[in-house]
């Protein structure tokens, strides 16, 4: 198929044929894990904000300011590790102490 040819399939051109693409998608929010709850959702969102922050202070090569923002931003990412393993072992946990008797039902 040329290039022309193409085109004539799509008489609007890119514009239209993109803005066509857009709308006709169906977007759905991406499943979580059953374990992963508001309390680890903020824990992530904050430990990005830290990360962000560490970053910018790192780019404004500011020595004290860059240090206490990586340290902070590290301090949290360790947090955040330590909260989603206690969420997820938990979870399993509780899950594998319920269907104990019937194990098919489990996986």
């Amino acid at each position: 198929m040329t290039w022309h040819n193409f085109m004539t399939m799509f008489p609007l051109g890119w514009p239209a044929l993109l803005h066509r693409a857009s709308w006709s998608l169906d977007r759905r929010p991406r499943q979580s894990d059953p374990w992963f709850d508001a309390e680890c959702r903020s824990a992530k969102r904050l430990t990005r904000r830290l990360e962000r922050a560490a970053a910018a202070a790192a780019a404004r090569r500011r020595g004290d300011t860059a240090d206490a923002a990586a340290a902070a931003w590290l301090a949290q990412r360790r947090a955040y590790r330590d909260i989603r393993r206690r969420k997820r072992e938990s979870f399993w946990q509780s899950t594998v102490d319920v269907q104990q008797s019937n194990p098919k039902r489990i996986w």
